[in-house]
């Protein structure tokens, strides 16, 4: 009979913890309901001091990196998620270009290696990279046609890295291969002069 009494008990602890489980859950969700998602792929840790080819171009300080934490900074409460590739790409400019025209060609399949998460519950997202020869890099493709479902009915938000990008063009062979998705604002960041960058970005947040 002792051993009756316990089960009860030990049925209570379950459900107990059962339902912390499931209040933790859903109070992520709420939370990330609120929130916004800045999404970014940067591989500046990644180059020597001073170049900075694989985001923008050797002088530009305002790189994906540094773009993306300032939109998080003045979003506030905005999650911060950085893409890594675990294709390594040269570090030299020109090579870079090269390299990522032929990886076109082949039609290589690159993924980011931490994009097994979801984007369901955010409202808005905000996606930076850097372009290289007027196009983007093989991984946001990828990952964009991975997540297609869950970006049809949010508002997406662009910003871009590069000195050389002829952006019109850019987003209009961009927005070809994405038609399911609407993309909300562009920021195309090609300048390295603190003050108009700083106009540029609250331009782009305007209303958010």
């Amino acid at each position: 009979m002792p051993h009756d009494k316990k089960v009860p008990a030990i049925m209570l602890v379950v459900l107990a913890l059962v339902v912390v489980v499931f209040s933790m859950s859903l109070n992520a969700m709420i939370k990330s309901k609120q929130q916004d998602a800045v999404l970014f792929f940067s591989m500046d840790d990644q180059i020597p001091k001073g170049f900075d080819a694989l985001t923008a171009a050797t002088d530009l300080n305002f790189n994906t990196n540094t773009v993306a934490q300032a939109i998080k900074d003045k979003l506030g409460a905005a999650t911060l998620i950085r893409l890594e590739t675990s294709h390594k790409y040269p570090a030299d400019g020109q090579i870079l270009g090269d390299a990522f025209e032929k990886l076109r060609a082949q039609k290589a399949d690159l993924h980011f290696k931490n994009e097994d998460f979801t984007l369901q519950y955010y409202k808005r997202v905000f996606i930076g990279f850097p372009v290289w020869r007027n196009r983007a890099p093989i991984e946001i493709d990828n990952f964009l046609k991975r997540h297609k479902a869950e970006l049809e009915n949010k508002e997406i938000n662009l910003f871009v890295t590069s000195t050389n990008v002829d952006t019109d063009k850019f987003l209009s062979d961009f927005y070809k291969e994405f038609p399911q998705i609407t993309f909300n604002k562009v920021l195309s960041v090609k300048t390295n002069e603190e003050s108009k960058f700083n106009s540029m970005l609250a331009q782009f947040l305007v209303g958010k």
